[in-house]
């Protein structure tokens, strides 16, 4: 979900693939970070984390829509939102990674190895939906008001679902 809404921010091809390859190098510093034994999070922590950062972008996807809409200036660092958030996003894959049989510990080989295959996969989903959504994106509206209204929305309501879940709020 939080690559919808990179799409939504970084708007422009160029935005998106930047905003992507930046939000897996902050994942890829984080799980080095965590396979160096230099940091050590609860995996509940970190999957709140995650949770409270599709909140936040949803949050700040519709203020650029708002400020868009009253003709004020937008203010967004799309590139330090990827990066730390991915960040983030990389302490819950190194809980991922010791479910799958990967050790936090391991070497730099394998867990270059899960980030080279988390980024294709990222990519080709990233392609697939910027790719079926091309159309409607030629319209300026759709692209820059109903776009970002709908990703606000959907990620907005599922990291704020996937938060309560983690504080047993339901």
């Amino acid at each position: 979900l939080f690559l919808v809404a990179l799409m939504a921010l970084g708007r422009t091809p160029r935005g998106i693939l930047t905003a992507t390859l930046l939000f897996t190098l902050g994942h890829a510093a984080s799980l080095a970070l965590v396979a160096g034994g230099h940091v050590s999070i609860a995996p509940r922590l970190a999957e709140l984390g995650i949770a409270l950062t599709l909140i936040v972008t949803a949050r700040a996807i519709a203020m650029e829509v708002a400020a868009r809409g009253e003709g004020r200036p937008t203010s967004r660092n799309v590139a330090s939102t990827a990066v730390v958030f991915g960040c983030i996003h990389g302490l819950g894959f190194a809980g991922t990674l010791e479910e799958i049989g990967l050790q936090a510990g391991g070497t730099i080989l394998r867990i270059a190895a899960f980030n080279a295959g988390v980024e294709v996969g990222q990519l080709a989903f990233t392609a697939g939906l910027f790719a079926l959504s091309w159309p409607l994106r030629q319209s300026a509206g759709f692209r820059d008001q109903t776009w970002p209204r709908i990703a606000s929305l959907m990620v907005g309501t599922a990291g704020t679902f996937w938060c309560l879940q983690r504080i047993q709020i339901q």
